[in-house]
């Protein structure tokens, strides 16, 4: 029978998070395989004052867990810069923890994308972006949206960048 590890390295927990510009704010992105669909966060929306698309057909949200659903009832269209190009993306508006968005299989099919979860990149377009090496604690305790308390001035945690090279395009 197996045995919960006593610890379990950060390494082995981290995630492929970052900034990434959405029309002129940054905002703080999880690649996600897993993920069905390309996802903002509504407070996100709302502070940044990005026009809602109302679903005529409200999409149900299957999550992983056994009977976990929710309802997608509105959708956007942003300007996401990555890598120093800017395309319009579809998104879903989805209430989530943690991210002020969520990069998906829908993205990262359209460009392509490597999750190299070794060297905590995702290459893409040719190009590498690196992801954020430490988060704090303090971050993954139902903080909220990130870009949301840096619009509003609040800054209660520091995320730390890996040291390597910059991104390259």
């Amino acid at each position: 029978m197996g045995k919960y590890p006593a610890e379990c390295s950060t390494n082995s927990q981290q995630t492929l998070t970052r900034l990434i510009e959405i029309n002129g704010t940054n905002a703080f992105f999880l690649f996600d395989s897993g993920a069905e669909t390309d996802t903002l966060l509504p407070d996100f929306v709302w502070v940044c004052q990005i026009p809602l698309l109302e679903l005529s057909n409200p999409l149900i949200l299957q999550m992983g867990t056994k009977g976990s659903q929710s309802c997608i009832y509105y959708g956007t269209n942003v300007d996401l810069n990555v890598l120093g190009h800017t395309t319009s993306h579809y998104f879903n508006i989805i209430n989530v923890k943690k991210y002020d968005a969520i990069l998906g299989a829908p993205w990262l099919n359209t460009f392509r994308a490597l999750l190299d979860f070794g060297k905590h990149e995702v290459h893409v377009n040719g190009g590498r972006l690196t992801t954020f090496d430490v988060i704090t604690k303090q971050s993954y305790k139902s903080m909220g949206s990130r870009a949301c308390q840096a619009k509003l001035g609040i800054t209660s945690c520091t995320i730390l960048m890996k040291q390597s090279a910059p991104d390259r395009a």
